[in-house]
């Protein structure tokens, strides 16, 4: 099953939640959204459950800061941990990037968190705004979205030396894939599916890296059958010490459609709308993004190889093709490559021509995410 599968599945579940309502519409959540690929809007149709990743999130607290996607997931967060609470009161901040403000140090010290759940990316830009008081109020980062990388790993654990950090892996329009509490006996990035999930790896290489394909259960009695998640793993062999008998290793985007990166989200579709502006100079691109942390502080790099057969470019046409793909490429829904660059989540565009054709495997592979930097 590719993505617009799920888009076909949600407009099924639509169809029977109209014509059949829950009787406790209650323990149902509505949303709309993109995504995580942000393409071709669907109605997601959620029941309540102490299975939902975000129901985990609270684990007893009382303050949860919730930074992870838009408006509507936050919210949505926000409700499934109000619903699963067990009639607990729990108190959830949502904040965007917009929120690193002045001031936002004097919302945390007087909201004194105790949970933050969200992108790793924009946690360790707001660790800039909470003081070490408010540090130690915090005893747990759960991080969804994006690899946990160990430098930023060691990091967090400096800015939050009492908070335990773990992940979860899923996506807004299927849900969770793993178990709701990471094993202790795995590595960051290997995980036990959830109860009810199967996962196969598909077209493995000679290391076992694959397609990650997913089976659970949406809705009801919607099922997605080996549903292509866009991300590359493989199986680890042997039976954990838990005794769990299947642990994956997640290694990423594959890159065929899309690369998450810094919180911002770089798409073969973006890509392929902007260079259409240069008809007969851009013949075939590749993609190429990693992400660098040097003193606390992450960075996008970004690097664009462009094949012209033939001819040399001066400074000046590199310059103008780099600043006119930087205007109009858009990595959120809002901001562009050129709005990130002036904040400092990315640095400027890389520009580079190939004379002789990339080559090319049997995956159509156009964006790939590279290892992170120092």
């Amino acid at each position: 099953m590719e993505r617009e599968d799920v888009v076909a599945l949600s407009r099924v579940i639509l169809r029977d939640a109209l014509s059949h309502p829950p009787e406790d519409p209650s323990s149902f959540l509505v949303r709309v959204t993109s995504g995580t690929s942000g393409t071709q809007p669907l109605v997601i149709i959620t029941e309540y459950s102490s299975e939902a990743p975000a129901s985990a999130v609270a684990g007893g607290m009382k303050r949860i800061i919730s930074c992870s996607g838009s408006m509507g997931v936050r919210l949505a967060n926000a409700l499934i941990v109000r619903k699963t609470a067990e009639g607990a009161v729990v108190q959830v901040l949502p904040l965007d990037p917009r929120d690193l403000l002045s001031g936002l140090d004097d919302l945390l010290k007087d909201f004194r968190p105790q949970v933050i759940y969200g992108l790793c990316s924009y946690v360790m830009k707001m660790s800039t705004f909470v003081r070490p008081s408010v540090a130690h109020c915090i005893r747990r980062l759960t991080f969804v979205g994006e690899i946990l990388l160990p430098e930023v790993e060691r990091h967090l654990a400096g800015r939050f030396p009492d908070a335990e950090q773990d992940e979860q892996y899923m996506a807004s329009e299927t849900g969770g894939y793993i178990a709701n509490r990471l094993c202790g006996h795995l590595p960051r990035n290997h995980y036990h599916p959830a109860l009810g999930v199967t996962i196969r790896i598909l077209d493995a290489d000679e290391e076992g890296v694959g397609d990650i394909l997913i089976s659970k259960r949406i809705f009801r009695t919607v099922r997605l059958e080996d549903y292509r998640v866009g991300d590359i793993g493989r199986f680890v062999p042997g039976v954990c010490p838990c005794g769990e008998p299947v642990t994956f290793e997640l290694l990423g985007r594959k890159g065929i459609d899309y690369v998450k990166l810094v919180g911002a989200l770089l798409r073969r579709q973006e890509f392929d709308r902007v260079l259409a502006a240069f008809p007969g100079l851009i013949r075939d691109y590749r993609v190429e993004a990693r992400q660098s942390t040097k003193r606390g502080v992450m960075q996008g790099l970004v690097t664009l190889r462009i094949h012209y057969p033939g001819g040399t470019f001066s400074a000046d046409l590199v310059r103008e093709i780099r600043e006119k793909i930087e205007r109009n490429l858009f990595v959120t829904p809002s901001k562009t490559f050129a709005d990130l660059v002036s904040q400092g989540v990315f640095k400027p565009l890389i520009v580079e021509f190939s004379d002789g054709p990339f080559t090319q495997g049997h995956k159509d592979v156009k964006l790939k995410l590279l290892a992170s930097t120092a």
